[in-house]
């Protein structure tokens, strides 16, 4: 058979296998089960569904159903696709693991944190204060994050800080999420250290991460009136309730963690001087960002030396880096396995032949959306499905610069939803209730990046853009 009777005759049915595939990705990470053997199970049950599936291309390609589609979706495409992420973002992974872990040991965090707090502390309106305090958290991980460091590394400098700001303030402790939430924007912003904007960059041959800046300034902007509309709103609906700290935060209080102390921290100034470098060697100076990270790591051992060997050896730290980078890769890694499944099965050839009847632009911004949130991350979604989405975007007539800022920008408010597993993360971590840490999460990834993604592809679509 060939393509289109395929097409024909198993794509309703492949797509609905799907469809129930994501349910039990979803359900799986929901329970917070474990998120790579969750890809794993996902991608067999979207198999069982496919009917027949289609390995390799031209005289080499191969036909195979049932069990056999199966067996070979799984140790072919499913652990060829693993194998590829992981030749692709090992490198990535591990020297910003790394690179995190020597800015939290070495102080350099916790000197920046600090400085902010202190700055929050000294502001005289009470109303603008607890805004501020509020906002701490999500401002160091916007940081953080655009500098290229996972959030399952900056949540251990930034969690005790904001433990003590928001207790001080008395805020909900259940908006600490707005942290991990905040990092939606991150990935869409140019200059990004970010894998979304390293994959997109490669995919589309525009090979520059700060392409398309302009439009991706836009999205900043409305991202961050939105977010302080909201912040707002949310804290005034608070006090009328009454809620504060401890309706939310009662059994992280029970831990006892604190920021600790500030003796021997370097200088503030100091402290920025890597995560500034890292942007710059990348944006301005084309270096590849695996590199960039692994010469920051050298900058970061030079200037913080004394602490890094005051407290704890180097080879420690750096050996913890390495194996804190590990679980956060491997997750990654499979959600994009699970997406080189997808590719091949009859269901999303049936998807993307009913999105051809939409305009090129339209067609790829639905598959954008649509297979951020079926993978739950703009880190997991780009480098999976980005080449499908770039060849839409290059049939609406886009540059290659504008195609890779409009596929981050369209995933980017798709891409923290309840099977994340940065939610299932800071819930356990922050001792904050599933449902409203979600809800937060949610709320505050999703409704900020929205305007921007509507305002940037009416732009576009109606050609004042290229």
């Amino acid at each position: 058979m060939d393509s289109a009777q395929i097409i024909s005759l198993f794509g309703g049915y492949s797509l609905l296998g799907i469809v129930i595939g994501v349910v039990v990705f979803v359900v799986l990470a929901f329970k917070a089960f474990n998120l790579q053997l969750s890809a794993l199970i996902a991608a067999a049950v979207m198999l069982l569904f496919a009917g027949v599936i289609t390995i390799g291309t031209g005289d080499g390609a191969v036909q195979y159903t049932g069990l056999g589609a199966v067996f070979q979706g799984v140790f072919t495409t499913w652990l060829g696709g693993l194998a590829n992420a992981l030749k692709s973002y090992f490198v990535i992974f591990c020297a910003g693991a790394i690179f995190g872990k020597l800015l939290s040991d070495g102080g350099a965090t916790k000197s920046i944190a600090f400085a902010i707090a202190d700055a929050i502390r000294n502001i005289k309106n009470e109303l603008v204060r607890k805004m501020c305090a509020a906002a701490f958290v999500p401002l160091l991980y916007i940081i953080l994050s655009y500098c290229g460091i996972s959030g399952f590394v900056m949540v251990f400098t930034v969690l005790g800080i904001g433990y003590e700001l928001y207790k001080e303030m008395n805020i909900p402790w259940r908006l600490y999420c707005m942290g991990g939430a905040s990092c939606s924007i991150t990935y869409a912003v140019a200059g990004s250290i970010q894998v979304p904007n390293i994959s997109a960059a490669t995919i589309t041959g525009s090979n520059d991460l700060l392409a398309g800046w302009q439009v991706s300034l836009i999205c900043a902007v409305f991202f961050v009136l939105v977010f302080i509309v909201m912040l707002r709103a949310e804290l005034k609906a608070a006090e009328k309730k009454g809620e504060g700290f401890m309706d939310t935060g009662a059994e992280f209080d029970k831990t006892g963690t604190t920021s600790g102390s500030r003796e021997g921290l370097p200088n503030v100034i100091l402290s920025a001087i890597p995560l500034v470098l890292v942007v710059v060697l990348c944006a301005a100076f084309k270096v590849p960002a695996g590199l960039a990270l692994i010469i920051c790591c050298f900058v970061c051992i030079i200037f913080f030396w004394k602490n890094l060997t005051a407290k704890s050896s180097l080879k420690k730290t750096i050996s913890e880096g390495m194996v804190g980078a590990f679980t956060p890769m491997m997750s990654v890694c499979c959600a994009v396995a699970l997406g080189a499944v997808i590719k091949i099965l009859p269901g999303f050839q049936y998807l993307q032949k009913l999105t051809d009847s939409l305009p090129p632009l339209f067609s790829g911004t639905a598959l954008c959306a649509v297979l951020t949130f079926i993978l739950a991350s703009t880190t997991n979604a780009i480098p999976a499905m980005g080449d499908v989405i770039h060849q839409k975007y290059l049939e609406a007539g886009l540059t290659n610069a504008m195609s890779h800022r409009l596929m981050l920008v369209s995933s980017a408010p798709f891409g923290i939803m309840f099977h994340n597993g940065g939610v299932v993360n800071a819930s356990s971590l922050a001792k904050i209730p599933y449902n409203k840490a979600v809800s937060v999460y949610i709320r505050y990834s999703c409704l900020p990046c929205l305007p921007g993604l509507i305002i940037v592809f009416t732009l576009i679509w109606s050609g004042l853009v290229k």
